[in-house]
């Protein structure tokens, strides 16, 4: 038997299977009914909060202003990013000249164009946001998303977390994408399987 089981979201590799990800959890469900469930999952839809789209409904007062993709081209201004998807793989900036269709709406989100002074993740434990976060080189047409250093967090950026977590499901294990700006902090994403490589690396 298990005291604790973890679910990890089936999309950090390719050719995954959501019928078989909810057989799964149904199945460990039925087999271990009294063991702890990290995250609370119970369900499939407990692990498509990865669906950037969905993030929005909770927290849009805090991310850039985001909408499904219609039929044509994207808007200057704006970026393309699929609603599920890892490690900043399949972002569409306004000079890839990518035409979208009606059904990419399932697939895609754009989201307004932000100015990033410096990107973090920020580590969320059972309700505590650790006090040193990661620094992330942002995603551009040019250069690949990664970690490039770990800091201690300045409080605005802590208190501007806990704000966000108030907006949406609590989890025991989170990263927050989150952008500094000219304006302020901006929520880009909240992931539930966090990449601990890097910040495991750099602390040691």
């Amino acid at each position: 038997t298990y005291d604790i089981v973890y679910f990890r979201d089936p999309f950090v590799v390719s050719g995954y299977s959501l019928s078989s990800t909810k057989r799964t959890i149904s199945d460990i469900h039925a087999r271990y009914p009294h063991s702890y469930y990290i995250d609370r999952v119970e369900s499939l839809t407990d692990i498509l909060f990865e669906d950037k789209w969905l993030q929005y409904q909770y927290y849009r007062q805090y991310m850039p202003l985001t909408a499904q993709v219609g039929e044509g081209k994207l808007a200057q201004g704006m970026i393309a990013k699929k609603r599920i998807s890892s490690r900043a793989r399949d972002i569409v900036f306004p000079e890839d000249e990518v035409s979208f269709s009606e059904s990419d709406a399932d697939i895609f989100i754009m989201q307004e164009k932000i100015d990033i002074i410096r990107e973090y993740r920020v580590y969320v434990v059972c309700g505590d946001v650790l006090p040193l976060v990661s620094i992330k080189q942002s995603k551009t047409v040019s250069q690949k998303a990664k970690v490039t250093d770990i800091l201690a967090a300045p409080i605005e950026l802590l208190e501007f977390v806990k704000l966000v977590l108030l907006e949406g499901p609590r989890f025991d294990l989170i990263g927050l994408d989150v952008a500094e700006t000219k304006d302020g902090y901006v929520l880009i994403e909240v992931n539930r399987a966090p990449q601990f490589v890097r910040y495991n690396q750099i602390l040691g």
